[in-house]
Protein backbone atom coordinates (compact mmCIF):
# COMPACT_ATOMS: atom_id res chain seq x y z
CA UNK A 1 0.00 0.00 0.00
CA UNK A 2 0.87 3.26 -0.21
CA UNK A 3 -0.41 6.99 0.34
CA UNK A 4 0.27 10.35 -1.71
CA UNK A 5 -0.11 13.70 -0.45
CA UNK A 6 -3.20 14.74 -2.24
CA UNK A 7 -2.48 16.62 -5.60
CA UNK A 8 -4.87 19.16 -7.55
CA UNK A 9 -4.90 21.19 -10.70
CA UNK A 10 -2.05 19.64 -12.29
CA UNK A 11 -1.08 21.62 -15.36
CA UNK A 12 2.14 22.14 -17.82
CA UNK A 13 4.19 24.22 -15.79
CA UNK A 14 7.91 23.91 -17.17
CA UNK A 15 10.58 24.59 -14.44
CA UNK A 16 13.49 26.07 -15.64
CA UNK A 17 16.95 25.01 -14.87
CA UNK A 18 18.83 26.03 -11.59
CA UNK A 19 20.56 28.95 -11.78
CA UNK A 20 22.56 31.16 -9.44
CA UNK A 21 20.78 34.40 -9.95
CA UNK A 22 19.23 36.89 -7.89
CA UNK A 23 15.42 36.49 -6.65
CA UNK A 24 12.87 38.48 -9.42
CA UNK A 25 9.99 37.42 -7.83
CA UNK A 26 8.31 36.14 -4.83
CA UNK A 27 9.60 33.13 -2.85
CA UNK A 28 7.64 30.26 -1.93
CA UNK A 29 8.38 27.49 0.67
CA UNK A 30 7.33 24.29 -0.24
CA UNK A 31 6.92 20.75 1.72
CA UNK A 32 5.32 17.29 -0.02
CA UNK A 33 6.03 14.25 1.13
CA UNK A 34 5.09 10.15 -0.85
CA UNK A 35 4.38 7.24 1.60
CA UNK A 36 4.66 3.76 1.06
CA UNK A 37 4.13 0.58 3.65
CA UNK A 38 6.38 -2.09 3.40
CA UNK A 39 6.84 -5.16 4.72
CA UNK A 40 8.53 -5.69 8.04
CA UNK A 41 11.45 -8.05 7.26
CA UNK A 42 14.36 -8.14 10.17
CA UNK A 43 13.69 -8.83 13.27
CA UNK A 44 15.93 -7.78 16.56
CA UNK A 45 15.98 -9.57 20.01
CA UNK A 46 17.54 -8.65 23.22
CA UNK A 47 18.59 -11.05 25.81
CA UNK A 48 20.25 -10.29 29.05
CA UNK A 49 21.16 -11.91 31.82
CA UNK A 50 21.49 -10.05 35.51
CA UNK A 51 23.18 -11.28 38.85
CA UNK A 52 24.56 -9.95 41.82
CA UNK A 53 27.29 -10.79 44.34
CA UNK A 54 29.43 -9.48 47.35
CA UNK A 55 32.48 -9.60 44.81
CA UNK A 56 32.31 -6.97 42.10
CA UNK A 57 34.85 -9.46 40.33
CA UNK A 58 33.00 -12.51 40.76
CA UNK A 59 29.85 -10.73 39.24
CA UNK A 60 31.15 -9.63 36.08
CA UNK A 61 33.05 -13.11 35.88
CA UNK A 62 29.92 -14.66 35.92
CA UNK A 63 28.67 -12.78 33.19
CA UNK A 64 31.29 -13.08 31.02
CA UNK A 65 30.82 -16.98 31.74
CA UNK A 66 27.24 -16.57 30.10
CA UNK A 67 27.74 -14.30 27.55
CA UNK A 68 30.55 -15.95 26.21
CA UNK A 69 28.89 -19.17 25.92
CA UNK A 70 26.06 -17.88 24.33
CA UNK A 71 28.30 -16.21 21.80
CA UNK A 72 29.90 -19.76 21.16
CA UNK A 73 26.54 -21.32 20.93
CA UNK A 74 25.15 -18.75 18.44
CA UNK A 75 27.96 -19.14 16.08
CA UNK A 76 26.34 -22.63 14.95
CA UNK A 77 23.41 -20.39 13.91
CA UNK A 78 24.99 -18.90 10.88
CA UNK A 79 21.31 -16.76 9.88
CA UNK A 80 21.26 -14.93 13.14
CA UNK A 81 23.24 -11.97 13.52
CA UNK A 82 24.80 -11.73 17.26
CA UNK A 83 26.65 -9.48 19.08
CA UNK A 84 27.28 -8.17 22.90
CA UNK A 85 25.20 -4.91 23.79
CA UNK A 86 24.98 -2.79 26.81
CA UNK A 87 27.34 -3.94 30.15
CA UNK A 88 26.99 -2.28 33.44
CA UNK A 89 27.02 -3.23 36.89
CA UNK A 90 26.15 -0.85 39.88
CA UNK A 91 26.50 -1.43 43.94
CA UNK A 92 23.82 -2.35 46.15
CA UNK A 93 23.03 -1.04 49.52
CA UNK A 94 20.88 -2.30 52.46
CA UNK A 95 17.95 0.61 54.55
CA UNK A 96 21.50 1.58 56.40
CA UNK A 97 22.62 2.77 53.37
CA UNK A 98 25.82 0.58 53.57
CA UNK A 99 27.06 -1.54 50.48
CA UNK A 100 26.13 -5.11 50.74
CA UNK A 101 27.40 -6.60 47.31
CA UNK A 102 27.36 -5.68 43.46
CA UNK A 103 24.51 -6.71 40.25
CA UNK A 104 25.45 -6.61 37.07
CA UNK A 105 23.44 -7.08 33.52
CA UNK A 106 24.81 -7.85 30.42
CA UNK A 107 22.75 -7.95 27.08
CA UNK A 108 22.94 -9.55 23.49
CA UNK A 109 21.30 -8.47 20.71
CA UNK A 110 20.18 -10.73 17.95
CA UNK A 111 19.16 -9.95 14.07
CA UNK A 112 17.32 -12.33 11.38
CA UNK A 113 15.78 -12.00 8.51
CA UNK A 114 14.62 -15.59 9.59
CA UNK A 115 11.88 -15.60 12.69
CA UNK A 116 12.02 -18.95 13.01
CA UNK A 117 15.75 -19.18 13.02
CA UNK A 118 16.11 -16.33 15.37
CA UNK A 119 13.44 -18.28 17.62
CA UNK A 120 15.77 -21.32 17.69
CA UNK A 121 18.25 -19.24 18.96
CA UNK A 122 16.51 -17.94 21.90
CA UNK A 123 15.37 -21.40 22.83
CA UNK A 124 19.24 -22.43 22.24
CA UNK A 125 20.33 -19.48 24.62
CA UNK A 126 17.17 -20.47 27.61
CA UNK A 127 17.09 -20.76 30.46
CA UNK A 128 20.49 -18.82 31.49
CA UNK A 129 19.38 -15.48 29.14
CA UNK A 130 16.31 -13.46 29.59
CA UNK A 131 14.01 -11.79 27.35
CA UNK A 132 14.35 -7.70 26.95
CA UNK A 133 12.63 -7.16 23.94
CA UNK A 134 11.36 -7.98 20.22
CA UNK A 135 11.30 -5.29 17.22
CA UNK A 136 10.95 -5.23 13.47
CA UNK A 137 12.08 -3.12 11.03
CA UNK A 138 12.73 -2.60 7.16
CA UNK A 139 15.97 -4.16 5.80
CA UNK A 140 18.13 -1.20 4.45
CA UNK A 141 18.01 -3.60 0.71
CA UNK A 142 13.79 -3.19 1.58
CA UNK A 143 14.40 0.87 2.20
CA UNK A 144 16.51 1.69 -0.53
CA UNK A 145 14.01 0.02 -3.02
CA UNK A 146 10.72 1.77 -1.53
CA UNK A 147 12.62 5.22 -1.42
CA UNK A 148 13.97 4.99 -4.88
CA UNK A 149 10.19 4.74 -5.53
CA UNK A 150 9.20 7.25 -3.50
CA UNK A 151 11.39 10.17 -4.65
CA UNK A 152 9.53 10.45 -8.04
CA UNK A 153 6.33 10.85 -6.43
CA UNK A 154 7.87 13.16 -3.74
CA UNK A 155 8.72 15.36 -6.15
CA UNK A 156 5.82 15.08 -8.59
CA UNK A 157 3.83 16.27 -5.30
CA UNK A 158 6.50 18.86 -5.39
CA UNK A 159 5.92 20.04 -9.06
CA UNK A 160 2.13 20.07 -8.43
CA UNK A 161 2.34 22.39 -5.27
CA UNK A 162 4.47 24.66 -6.53
CA UNK A 163 2.43 24.72 -9.68
CA UNK A 164 -0.79 25.42 -7.66
CA UNK A 165 1.03 28.27 -5.72
CA UNK A 166 2.29 29.86 -8.84
CA UNK A 167 -1.20 30.05 -10.43
CA UNK A 168 -3.09 30.86 -6.63
CA UNK A 169 -1.00 34.29 -7.09
CA UNK A 170 -1.43 35.25 -10.00
CA UNK A 171 2.08 34.28 -11.81
CA UNK A 172 2.44 32.05 -14.69
CA UNK A 173 5.41 30.33 -14.70
CA UNK A 174 8.36 29.43 -11.31
CA UNK A 175 11.70 28.76 -10.50
CA UNK A 176 12.87 26.44 -8.41
CA UNK A 177 15.27 27.64 -6.25
CA UNK A 178 16.51 24.68 -3.66
CA UNK A 179 15.32 21.20 -2.90
CA UNK A 180 16.07 18.51 -0.69
CA UNK A 181 15.12 14.78 0.18
CA UNK A 182 14.48 13.54 3.51
CA UNK A 183 13.29 10.01 4.67
CA UNK A 184 12.08 8.59 7.26
CA UNK A 185 9.95 5.56 9.08
CA UNK A 186 10.70 2.02 9.10
CA UNK A 187 10.91 0.68 13.06
CA UNK A 188 7.98 -1.16 15.02
CA UNK A 189 8.61 -2.37 18.29
CA UNK A 190 6.95 -5.24 20.19
CA UNK A 191 5.86 -4.44 23.28
CA UNK A 192 5.00 -7.47 25.76
CA UNK A 193 3.26 -6.83 29.46
CA UNK A 194 5.47 -9.57 31.20
CA UNK A 195 8.01 -7.51 32.87
CA UNK A 196 10.47 -10.65 33.12
CA UNK A 197 10.08 -13.24 30.37
CA UNK A 198 12.32 -16.55 30.15
CA UNK A 199 13.98 -16.87 26.82
CA UNK A 200 12.22 -20.02 26.36
CA UNK A 201 9.02 -18.15 26.83
CA UNK A 202 10.02 -15.60 24.28
CA UNK A 203 11.15 -18.58 21.65
CA UNK A 204 7.47 -19.73 21.75
CA UNK A 205 6.27 -16.15 21.34
CA UNK A 206 8.18 -15.06 18.08
CA UNK A 207 7.39 -18.33 16.00
CA UNK A 208 7.83 -18.12 12.40
CA UNK A 209 3.72 -17.36 12.73
CA UNK A 210 4.36 -14.38 14.62
CA UNK A 211 3.35 -11.23 12.13
CA UNK A 212 6.00 -8.85 11.68
CA UNK A 213 3.69 -6.65 10.28
CA UNK A 214 4.43 -3.39 8.31
CA UNK A 215 6.45 -0.24 8.79
CA UNK A 216 5.55 3.41 6.84
CA UNK A 217 8.59 4.49 5.02
CA UNK A 218 8.09 8.66 3.88
CA UNK A 219 10.12 10.58 1.40
CA UNK A 220 9.59 14.18 1.50
CA UNK A 221 10.56 17.19 -0.43
CA UNK A 222 11.61 20.39 0.76
CA UNK A 223 12.12 23.82 -0.85
CA UNK A 224 11.59 27.29 -2.33
CA UNK A 225 10.33 28.43 -5.57
CA UNK A 226 9.91 31.60 -7.26
CA UNK A 227 6.92 32.71 -8.99
CA UNK A 228 7.63 34.29 -12.49
CA UNK A 229 5.39 36.39 -14.70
Amino acid sequence: MRRLLPVLLLSAFTVPALAAEPARGPLVSLTTSAQRLVANDVAQATLYVETSGSDAGKVAAHLDQVTDAALKTAKRHDKVKVESGNRNSWPLYDKNNKQTGWRGRAELRLESRDVAALSKLISALSPELQFAGLSFSVSPQARDSAENALIPEALTAFKARAEIAARALGYRNYRVVEVSLNSGGGFRPVAYRAKAMSAAVMADAAGPEMASGESELTVSAQGQIELLP
